[in-house]
């Protein structure tokens, strides 16, 4: 056990120097998975079009699909971190059968979590970093987003938020990257036109399947599942960086801006070792199913920086804290700023009184 944290460049080498060579390689195989996971999609479809099943039916149905989007988007995930197959097309390609579900072009994903959020990683530049006070006066669309996202205010606004978050801001990313100054997608070679394009065809990928099943099944077969699968992703996604300090500019240690939740090992293999964060910031092209080697030498040898919350406990965090920056390490509510004021550093302690 180190008392000290190491700079991620000597972390990474000494993680390196004590697992075996193959953690690190890429497991072309895992792409097989597209496999049953597209074929339990085409059953349901089948099922909700040809049968006349009640409504618990279809919505055991959505349960299951929900299931189904949430562990395709985490290996869609993974085919573009470069864990999967080393050929960048056909992780392009692999990449639309993990995404659909929720609206978001492969090329899109590449830029905003690949490049922006794992190069910028709770700093302005990260799009998913919740706002400071400057960005949120400055701009209209953070004052928006800021009332709807999970905070001690907002418990009612803040559950729903789980429902469609991903997808939605996706589309925010995708729109109106450019109305947020921090966000300089040119920089990493966003293609607007093509990323809209990926999503008009997804769009009437979902509008022929309506048709096709009609209003009512599609409700059990599209909607419903897209929320479930929304709330999946959002479990890990919410809590997973955003009750850390903030960070400036290139200054980016996954021991200090992430935590990996603790979850039942079922929940781990239905979401592909997500819960898995440091070690997957740490190591972004090692496949998910070598995480789990990271995230022990951790246990064992960093346990004084690494957090291990359980999931709930991420939770009661985020729903007992406020939601915008006031400082790095200060968290507040813009219009109560005197009463409201929460260390973010309390809120890692917090995280780490659980393991």
């Amino acid at each position: 056990m180190d008392d000290t944290m190491p700079d991620i460049a000597t972390l990474r080498r000494r993680i390196m120097a004590d697992l075996p060579a193959d953690a690190f390689r890429n497991v072309p195989s895992k792409a097989l998975l597209f496999i049953p996971l597209g074929a339990i999609v085409l059953g349901a479809v089948w099922i909700a079009g040809s049968r006349d099943l009640p409504w618990y039916g279809l919505l055991a149905l959505s349960v299951v699909l929900g299931q189904v989007y949430a562990t395709s988007a985490f290996l869609a995930h993974e085919v573009l971190h470069g864990s999967v197959v080393k050929s960048r097309a056909l992780a392009d390609f692999l990449g639309y059968f993990g995404l659909y579900p929720f609206l978001v072009s492969p090329h899109l994903w590449r830029v905003w979590h690949v490049r922006a959020h794992h190069g910028n990683t709770n700093s302005s530049r990260d799009p998913d970093v919740i706002v400071n006070l400057d960005e949120y006066r400055e701009t209209f669309l953070a004052r928006i987003w800021t009332r709807f996202i999970p905070c001690s205010r907002q418990r009612i606004a803040g559950t729903f938020f789980f429902l469609y978050w991903f997808t939605l801001h996706g589309q925010n990313i995708l729109w109106f990257n450019r109305h947020y100054k921090h966000w300089n997608f040119s920089d990493y070679g966003f293609r607007r036109f093509r990323a809209s394009m990926d999503t008009l065809g997804y769009l009437l990928f979902w509008g022929g399947i309506w048709y096709i099943l009609g209003t009512y099944n599609s409700l059990f077969i599209i909607l419903i599942p897209m929320m479930i699968g929304n709330a999946i992703l959002l479990a890990f996604i919410a809590t997973e960086h955003t009750c850390l300090p903030r960070f400036p500019v290139g200054e980016n240690h996954p021991l200090k801006n992430s935590v990996s939740a603790r979850v039942p090992a079922l929940v781990d293999k239905l979401n592909l070792n997500f819960s898995n964060h440091v070690e997957h910031h740490l190591f972004p092209t090692m496949n998910y199913s070598k995480t789990p080697l990271v995230r022990q030498w951790l246990r064992n040898n960093m346990s004084p920086h690494y957090l291990e919350p359980s999931l709930a406990t991420c939770f009661r965090v985020l729903f007992s804290s406020p939601r915008v920056y006031c400082e790095n390490d200060c968290l507040c509510y813009p219009d109560d700023l005197d009463g409201s004021k929460m260390k973010a550093d309390l809120l890692r302690v917090q995280l780490s009184e659980i393991r």
